[in-house]
């Protein structure tokens, strides 16, 4: 389905404002999802598949996630701006990242998957809506955050 031509405008909300950046709980994941329902149903699979046991599950949708990002990403048809709105869809793998308990017992390749998904989020998100996120998060999240980022350097 994320390949359909018709996934973006199925996913974006119809200005730039509506994309939340409120406290992630549940509610605000709710909300999310019906905002942007088909990449809020990648990220719930992509979230349930990180704590399978077997890790041809996590790596496959580690690898759809890359690759709907890639795809994203090499679209012609998207400006910048429009690129930014499609990638704020996808600002809940930011909290998923950090709320992971399991992070260090996936494999080495799976975990550099992830944090490649993880840092072309972070870099392509618009900087107010970062920034938004950045200002309302709890103390224990934005420890969370810099742990890992030192978590990321010994993986690249």
């Amino acid at each position: 389905i994320y390949e359909d031509e018709r996934f973006i405008q199925l996913n974006l909300p119809a200005r730039a404002d509506d994309i939340i950046t409120t406290n992630i709980c549940s509610k605000w994941e709710e909300i999310f999802s019906q905002r942007h329902l088909l990449s809020s149903l990648v990220i719930k699979e992509v979230r349930l598949a990180l704590d399978h046991i077997e890790e041809g599950v996590r790596k496959t949708a580690l690898t759809t996630l890359r690759h709907i990002i890639a795809l994203h990403d090499a679209n012609p048809h998207l400006t910048t701006s429009a690129k930014e709105r499609v990638l704020s869809t996808y600002l809940p793998v930011i909290p998923m990242v950090l709320q992971m308990k399991n992070l260090k017992s996936i494999s080495f390749s799976e975990q550099r998957s992830l944090f490649v998904c993880y840092f072309h989020i972070l870099s392509n998100i618009p900087m107010d809506i970062l920034c938004g996120w950045w200002k309302i998060e709890t103390p224990q999240m934005l420890k969370q955050f810099y742990d890992v980022l030192i978590r990321a350097i010994d993986i690249f």
